[in-house]
């Protein structure tokens, strides 16, 4: 009955947490509904500390981060590297200069301590956080849950600044944007194996034998070489997705990623559930210090960058915090803020993409290995 019982508590959880996320508009997300309904419910004792290992989506989350990484790394292509380069560029450079500043910060004066567990989640997704928390286990294990902590606060930090910069630029036209037209997302690929053979079985299988692949690559010609194995599995998925081996966002076509998201955040849910009520208080300082450093940080780099880039202020401080919102949530936030832009939510959303699937996850790799 445990395994039940457990199970079962763990959806009920989740469908309220759905719930929430849906009245709210994305306002409260997921992981920060879900986060702070397993705190108040562990630390009350209402739900035991093994809900997770009892339930077995733990295993559900690790499958799940395993394919996720090589899902992502399909949604990356020289289409989407080409249109926005300079945008691309100009995100990267600020994100580099970031890493440097808080670097030297933490070396000079000894304190910043796990500025490199934050870095990755404040501009990445669930996977992000997944692959610092596992780092982290290694290196800082009392922080261990300080990624997760991110991933759940960040859309709050950066939602009125991003609503205040849409605001302030409600004159978007296409001109900003170089005049670009849109081209197109995806391409058409020649099937080596009909669709009507590409079951549930067929993505998750394939996936999964790029992920074994993956593993046997690294352990044999990568001994010597300080790779990740997520790093590997990202550009496996970049390269197999554009050479039409793989198609674009496999784990959305499988009708499996519901269930495997639920398994993400399960892991979520089991490393606050084995971190004590102090635990979680002594990290809240941290947090909030260091993701408000960055955010201060991104300002003064945005306004320096932006100079060169000949970009508005305000622009460019959209496309470095653009990456901390839901990609669900920049849309409808732009249509509802400022006025009807399609080239500029294009833009946001690729570089949303880029970042959440891509950068973040390369960087936080190289950060914590």
């Amino acid at each position: 009955m445990a395994f039940q019982i457990s199970f079962t508590i763990f959806l009920v959880m989740s469908a309220l947490t759905f719930i929430i996320v849906i009245k709210t508009k994305g306002i409260l997300s997921l992981p920060l509904v879900l986060g702070l309904m397993t705190f108040i419910l562990g630390s009350y004792r209402i739900i035991p500390g093994d809900l997770i290992p009892q339930s077995k989506m733990h295993y559900v989350g690790m499958m799940a981060y395993q394919v996720l990484i090589i899902h992502s790394g399909t949604k990356i292509t020289w289409d989407l590297l080409k249109k926005y380069n300079k945008e691309i560029l100009y995100f990267i450079l600020n994100t580099l200069s970031l890493v440097i500043i808080l670097k030297v910060i933490s070396t000079q004066f000894g304190f910043m301590k796990g500025f490199n567990l934050v870095i990755g989640p404040m501009i990445g997704g669930g996977a992000t956080a997944a692959i610092t928390s596992f780092m982290s286990l290694k290196t800082m294990p009392s922080f261990s849950l300080l990624p997760w902590m991110v991933f759940m606060f960040h859309h709050l930090m950066a939602l009125p600044i991003i609503i205040y910069f849409l605001k302030r630029n409600e004159g978007f036209t296409p001109m900003d944007l170089g005049d670009r037209e849109k081209t197109t997302w995806d391409f058409n690929q020649k099937e080596i194996v009909p669709q009507k053979y590409k079951t549930t079985a067929y993505y998750l299988g394939v996936l999964m034998i790029i992920s074994l692949v993956n593993q046997l690559m690294v352990r044999s010609f990568f001994t010597k070489v300080p790779l990740s194995p997520v790093v590997s599995a990202l550009f496996l998925g970049v390269f197999f997705r554009n050479i039409r081996l793989l198609e674009k966002e496999p784990l959305n076509r499988s009708d499996a990623y519901g269930f495997l998201m639920l398994g993400l955040m399960s892991l979520m849910v089991n490393e606050i559930l084995s971190t004590t009520t102090n635990e979680v208080i002594f990290l809240l300082k941290p947090l909030f210090m260091l993701m408000s450093l960055i955010t201060v940080v991104f300002v003064i780099t945005n306004f320096i960058f932006s100079k060169f880039f000949s970009f508005k202020f305000s622009y460019g401080g959209l496309i470095l915090l653009i990456p901390m919102l839901p990609p669900k949530m920049i849309e409808p936030l732009i249509l509802k803020v400022g006025k009807k832009n399609k080239l500029l939510i294009d833009m946001l959303l690729r570089i949303n993409t880029f970042s959440l699937s891509f950068f973040s996850i390369i960087l936080t790799s190289i950060l914590n290995v």
